[in-house]
């Protein structure tokens, strides 16, 4: 059982852990490189549902048991919310929140389905002057190159994170290629990760399963091509010799 142990490399449990997690982390190769890496922890379209009357996660504890216990009303307790559910383990001071969904429409405006909606822009403007003074937390429309931009400026706090096959799976510890970049078990222990299951399917990943992916779907359109031409062909064929 991997719930709630935030030393076993499960992700959820890993990054999700208010003292030793953050979302924002440098993923560590065996070569010793790193990538800048952000988990959204409550999914892409977390912000997308802002102007709705909607249960949210409230805080990290019903993120991490994947159970929306508040019920948000407006805005302004919607954004309530994702301060107290991201805040406390984004390792900086900023915060991410995407406001995204697939196929989605802006947020307010005239081609809203309710045209009186505001727009995000307005909710972050209203945020800022009436909460503000009372939070001291500034919200920013702003894209996600911005937001790493900003991680970036505070390196620092950001953690090493690593796949540790001989601390996860019981092999041997001289087969662990990770083993050389760390000084003891301690530190492979707090930075120990393992990111499956989940998703992987962006751009770059998985490159020949892709590329066969995309030969077998051209070959399959070459033969559906072939197939109505050679329905045509004895269409015609049949047709002359009547």
């Amino acid at each position: 059982n991997f719930e709630l142990m935030p030393n076993n490399g499960n992700a959820a449990a890993t990054l999700l852990n208010e003292e030793t997690g953050g979302v924002d982390f440098f993923w560590q190769a065996s070569d010793g490189s790193t990538v800048l890496a952000h988990w959204m922890q409550a999914h892409y379209t977390q912000g997308q549902d802002i102007t709705s009357v909607d249960k949210l996660y409230q805080n990290v504890e019903q993120n991490l048991r994947c159970s929306k216990g508040f019920r948000a009303e407006n805005p302004t307790q919607h954004i309530q919310a994702y301060l107290g559910t991201n805040g406390p383990v984004s390792p900086t001071k900023y915060v991410y929140v995407p406001v995204m969904s697939d196929f989605g429409l802006p947020i307010g405006g005239t081609n809203y389905p309710d045209p009186a909606q505001e727009t995000l822009l307005q909710i972050v403007d209203s945020w800022n002057q009436q909460q503000f003074n009372t939070t001291g937390e500034w919200v920013v429309l702003g894209s996600f190159d911005v937001y790493v931009a900003l991680v970036l400026s505070e390196a620092e706090y950001l953690q090493n994170r690593s796949y540790h096959p001989s601390v996860l799976f019981g092999a041997v510890p001289a087969q662990d290629p990770m083993a050389d970049l760390f000084l003891n078990e301690e530190d492979i222990a707090r930075t120990i990760f393992r990111p499956n299951p989940y998703w992987m399917g962006y751009y770059s990943s998985r490159p020949l399963l892709k590329i066969l992916h995309n030969q077998i779907n051209r070959q399959l359109l070459a033969a559906e091509t072939l197939s109505v031409m050679e329905q045509l062909l004895m269409n015609s064929f049949k047709n002359g010799s009547q």
